[in-house]
């Protein structure tokens, strides 16, 4: 019987299974290496006897075979006994110079049952004429393969129309935005210019007014030249007083500001038909206001994105991991002193970074990208496609910490918002404070706890995991002494820092700023989706380009 040899490599096995299959129906011996060889066998020298009685030698090629060095020992041995060689075609490839002047028979998918009757053909093989009985049962097995044939392409054809309707709905959806947008736009460019066109309104009538009072006190002059400098302050006033009088009617002021935990109080002038009321009257000045000191719990609104900031006093803090914990990249646990600063309360959010967007200095995260959650119990989800979804410029998620940002996109923003990345070691104070705590709540509580101070994975006991970024205002519980919040959970958060793993050991003491270059750029706080600890210490590099489902940022300012 006609021994065929199949030198191939063992990731494509399944395909070779099937090859001796149809071999072995068609009458041939196949041999390949898995053909019993039983425990202490010597590999090599029975795939030297097993070519040397084969009759032909056949190749799957593939990139997984090109790369066996087995396969072209193998070869260039069949070569020597004068074998055929035969290649096949199971998956594309660039072919190497030692195959290329080979006639290929092309078996990838569908070819495998057009082209198998060329491969017997190639070992010799010669069709038994059928039987009637017989060539009936090949006609309905030809018949059966067609009917699978066609099944196949309208299946094929039935996807292909499904991912057309969705491309479709979702392009459907980007124009719905970007024509809310634009009305969004238009609406605010119209109440600007009925701002602008209400001004000029008042700017004329004060012109006016100012024209009228000139002309009432114009014959006056020659009565009020012998009153020197009061009858010029006289007719100053005249002519000044309507139109102060209007702005201040139109823009009431508090006559001087109240001290700080007093009442407010405003008095409104009130306009008088006399001469003495448009007489300036000379006053003293007003007390300096008092301004409270900075502390734990003063706040602070950022006027560009209206982010409030917490403050963070001056002083000394431990940073790093103690030594029964932690990493190594996490060692020492140093003493470092820092200047006061601000930091952001919570992650900048989607609605933060539309702001920077629309005002032509920031770009979009994506328009395009998506992410991914296991679950649909807190958002109507259904409507989508596995759970993929658009989460930039949705309203629903307009207060959720923006992702897919890069290390360069939240510094742009930060600059935009008179903001700046923080250090890592302000991100670390900030969420630690000064006492030792690991986490910014101060302790690490059961896991029945997990759903209430953060939004983190947490490996194989996941308790409350909602799979997705929540709300910036979630998990009030897990605050830091200073108010921040998410410090630990929801998504990684960029720092200024370029990383280095032994950095800790050369930190100065005083407002580090992490190494002078690097290939990657620190992360901080863990998030949603990677599993993390329940500790503000872990530190993370990544490569500042990078953008991800579960990377965000926030800001930090330095206290003047």
């Amino acid at each position: 019987m006609t021994q065929v040899f199949i030198s191939y490599s063992r990731k494509d096995i399944e395909f070779v299974e099937r090859l001796v299959g149809d071999l072995q129906s068609a009458g041939f011996t196949a041999w390949y290496d898995l053909s019993g060889l039983e425990g202490g066998t010597q590999w090599g020298t029975e795939i030297q006897n097993a070519i040397e009685n084969s009759q032909y030698f056949l190749v799957v090629v593939s990139p997984n075979s090109l790369n066996s060095k087995w396969m072209q020992r193998e070869f260039l041995f069949a070569e020597s006994c004068d074998l055929k060689v035969i290649p096949l075609q199971y998956l594309p490839c660039r072919l190497p110079m030692w195959l290329l002047d080979l006639q290929l028979i092309d078996l990838q998918g569908r070819n495998y049952d057009s082209n198998f009757e060329r491969l017997l053909k190639a070992l010799g093989w010669q069709p038994k004429a059928a039987e009637p009985q017989d060539q009936a049962k090949m006609d309905a097995e030809s018949k059966d393969r067609e009917f699978q044939q066609e099944k196949e392409r309208k299946n094929k054809d039935e996807e292909q129309r499904r991912k057309l309707g969705i491309k479709a709905k979702k392009e459907g959806e980007a124009a719905e935005r970007q024509a809310r947008q634009e009305q969004q736009a238009r609406a605010k460019a119209e109440e600007q210019g009925h701002r602008q066109a209400e001004k000029e309104q008042r700017r004329a009538a004060n012109r006016s007014r100012r024209a009228d009072a000139w002309q009432k006190w114009k014959p006056r002059l020659p009565r009020l030249a012998g009153l020197g400098v009061l009858g010029i302050l006289l007719i100053a006033a005249a002519i000044l007083a309507p139109g102060i009088l209007g702005r201040m009617q139109a823009n009431p002021q508090p006559t001087s500001s109240p001290a700080y935990g007093t009442a407010s109080t405003s008095t409104h002038p009130t306009a008088v038909n006399t001469l003495e009321a448009t007489v300036p009257t000379l006053t003293p000045a007003t007390a300096a206001t008092f301004t409270p000191a900075l502390a734990i719990g003063s706040t602070w609104i950022r006027p560009a994105d209206g982010m409030e900031m917490v403050y963070v006093p001056e002083g000394n803090f431990m940073m790093g991991a103690p030594d029964d914990i932690g990493l190594d990249s996490e060692h020492p646990q140093h003493t470092v002193n820092l200047d006061a600063f601000w930091m952001d309360q919570t992650e900048v959010t989607n609605a933060m970074v539309a702001a920077c967007v629309q005002a032509g200095i920031c770009k979009p995260p994506s328009s395009s990208y998506t992410f991914y959650t296991n679950k649909f119990v807190k958002f109507d989800w259904q409507s989508t496609i596995e759970g993929y979804m658009d989460y930039y410029g949705i309203i629903e998620y307009m207060n959720y910490p923006v992702i897919y940002v890069s290390w360069y996109d939240a510094r742009k923003y930060c600059e935009w918002a008179g903001a700046r990345l923080p250090t890592e070691a302000e991100w670390e104070k900030a969420a630690r404070g000064t006492d030792g705590r690991a986490s910014p709540w101060g302790s690490v509580f059961g896991e029945r706890f997990y759903g209430i101070i953060g939004n983190f994975s947490h490996g194989c006991c996941c308790f409350d995991c909602v799979d997705h970024p929540t709300d910036v205002d979630s998990f009030p519980s897990g605050a830091s002494s200073y108010g921040a919040l998410n410090m630990v959970g929801n998504v990684w958060e960029w720092v200024n820092d370029w990383y280095s793993s032994t950095y800790y050991s050369q930190s100065p003491e005083n407002n580090p700023t992490g190494p002078s270059s690097g290939d990657s750029r620190v992360m901080r706080g863990s998030s949603w989706f990677r599993e993390g600890v329940l500790f503000s210490i872990p530190r993370a590099g990544e490569d500042p380009a990078k953008t991800s489902t579960d990377i965000g940022f926030r800001c930090a300012r330095s206290s003047p």
